[in-house]
């Protein structure tokens, strides 16, 4: 493993993929990363996280939404990602904007209209620091919302919305990691959660001793 040279990776996925579990066992198999959110990871970004999932985030459209998850983004990854992997340390981010905001905005959001400013305000946070790996928890969107269904804490307006749109943001999860392969790795959410583990742990480690 190069343990001189800093990485960020970034794990992804749709409503119930099991993403937080798969993390929670990442920060008991790499106790010295650091872990962080998008949207989250500053004062800033996480003001915007409420905003954005909170009541008066589900009445925006798919264009405010990008724009603004992109810079709450932009704050976290100069703050904390770049710094962080500047000193040579691990990074995991709970979500990725870049990622995200391909499936959840782009795709399922219906804005390929703005697609050219999705691209330059990608363009601009990779500048900043750029994924080593990024992995896509891929499940059935009826899973998934059955997971959300049955565990314990609070929703937000997208874990509510109709299973027509959490298909179309797979669809867009799905149609990211196509478009960037040489980055991009999708895992089959839908197995057990040590199934799921034993994925995810091997194809950090690959990624880890290139």
């Amino acid at each position: 493993m190069n343990t001189h040279t800093g990485r960020l990776i970034t794990i992804s996925g749709g409503e119930g993929s099991g993403k937080s579990s798969q993390i929670k066992r990442l920060a008991r198999a790499f106790p010295d990363a650091v872990f962080t959110r998008e949207p989250g990871g500053t004062e800033f970004a996480e003001a915007g996280r409420a905003l954005f999932l909170g009541p008066l985030g589900k009445d925006t459209g798919a264009f405010t939404q990008l724009c603004f998850t992109f810079g709450c983004s932009n704050d976290h990854l100069r703050k904390v990602v770049a710094p962080a992997v500047a000193r040579g340390a691990l990074v995991f981010s709970d979500r990725f904007c870049k990622v995200c905001a391909y499936a959840y905005q782009i795709y399922a959001g219906d804005g390929r209209s703005f697609l050219d400013v999705y691209s330059l305000l990608a363009s601009r946070n990779d500048e900043t620091v750029a994924p080593t790996l990024s992995i896509i928890i891929d499940v059935d969107p009826e899973e998934g919302l059955r997971r959300v269904a049955h565990r314990k804490g609070v929703t937000n307006h997208f874990d509510e919305r109709k299973i027509e749109f959490h298909r179309k943001v797979r669809e867009g999860y799905l149609e990211y990691a196509r478009l960037n392969p040489e980055t991009t790795v999708v895992i089959n959410g839908n197995p057990s959660e040590e199934e799921v583990w034993n994925e995810l742990y091997a194809t950090i480690m690959r990624a880890l001793e290139k």
